[in-house]
């Protein structure tokens, strides 16, 4: 998939929409990643966390005495061994051989072939061929690069948006996540993470999930129409820090916007094209419709129409 190595940190907050339905058909979420937004998806996340592993192409054992293996390790550092034992070298004296020259190493094999093999598990586990005269003998490329899986995130009663956390993620790399259950398997449609970010620097129980629905006159979905999110207050429990960012987002193919949202703040929100311009606190509930009409007395900066008196008309 040529991703590389970032080492940086992006965080995703993934939507549940009707949680206890979704129950009954999936157990998890899993994330995955394009580089691009039409690019080939990468899964990130699996059943289990597993670890950055590399099955180089030749079966042992190899000539390998006195030949070099540079390797990118987890840390961002790079491995050059030399390898000392007798040719010819067994996969598993050669795995030996790389697991005491680093402690981020667990190499293996897989019949008679080495697998170079990360210690630590999930998307923070990274491996590089970085090159050497042993390629040849192995008959591994130069550059060749593995990742590691986190778990797949569990589906909780009651809990409508999930945090997860891609450790050689890029911000500009295109995340999608579905719905999934193993036994039987089943799998939803990919959807787009609900925000995305570098950090969650606010507890999820402090976010709400605010949903516009529309629809058109005709009583179809009406996708790609832009909703636009300013916050007007910031709510004292969430550390002094400033709430900077306008959210706009296009309604999907169904019909329907998530924004999470800081329980207690003030927003303003509007819907291109039409008059739908609104002011409300964001009520401390897991999810609500943003249309609500009981929110109205949330709305202390609503238009006010003032009931002026029609002057008689008069002939000068």
């Amino acid at each position: 998939m040529n991703f590389e190595p970032t080492r940086e940190r992006v965080n995703l907050l993934l939507y549940a929409a009707d949680v206890a339905t979704l129950l009954t058909q999936y157990t998890h979420i899993e994330v995955s990643r394009a580089l691009t937004a039409d690019g080939i998806l990468e899964a990130v996340t699996a059943w289990t966390a597993s670890k950055a592993a590399i099955t180089v192409g030749n079966e042992g054992p190899y000539l390998l005495n006195g030949t070099v293996l540079e390797l990118e390790l987890p840390d961002g550092s790079t491995l050059s061994y030399v390898f000392t034992g007798p040719n010819p070298i067994t996969a598993a004296a050669a795995a030996a051989e790389l697991n005491l020259a680093s402690p981020l190493l667990d190499c293996t094999t897989s019949g008679n072939k080495l697998v170079l093999r990360t210690l630590g598990t999930g998307s923070g586990a990274v491996l590089v061929v970085k090159g050497g005269d042993a390629c040849h003998f192995l008959d591994v490329a130069y550059l060749t690069t593995a990742f590691g899986q986190d778990a797949n995130v569990d589906l909780v009663t009651g809990q409508v948006l999930y945090s997860y956390a891609d450790l050689n993620g890029d911000l500009g790399y295109t995340y999608r996540y579905r719905f999934v259950k193993q036994t039987p398997p089943a799998q939803s449609i990919y959807l787009g993470p609900t925000a995305i970010g570098q950090d969650v620097t606010v507890a999820l129980n402090l976010l709400a999930v605010g949903k516009v629905k529309a629809t058109s006159l005709q009583g179809l979905s009406q996708p790609n129409v832009e909703v636009h999110v300013t916050n007007r207050y910031v709510p004292p429990d969430i550390g002094g820090q400033l709430i900077i960012n306008d959210q706009v987002k296009k309604l999907d193919a169904s019909g329907i916007a998530a924004f999470p949202l800081i329980k207690g703040s003030k927003v303003e929100f509007y819907v291109s094209g039409t008059p739908n311009h609104r002011t409300i606190t964001v009520p401390n509930v897991a999810e609500f419709d943003m249309l609500d009409p009981t929110l109205v007395a949330d709305d202390p900066w609503g238009i006010v129409v003032p009931p002026y008196t029609a002057l008689p008309r008069t002939t000068l």
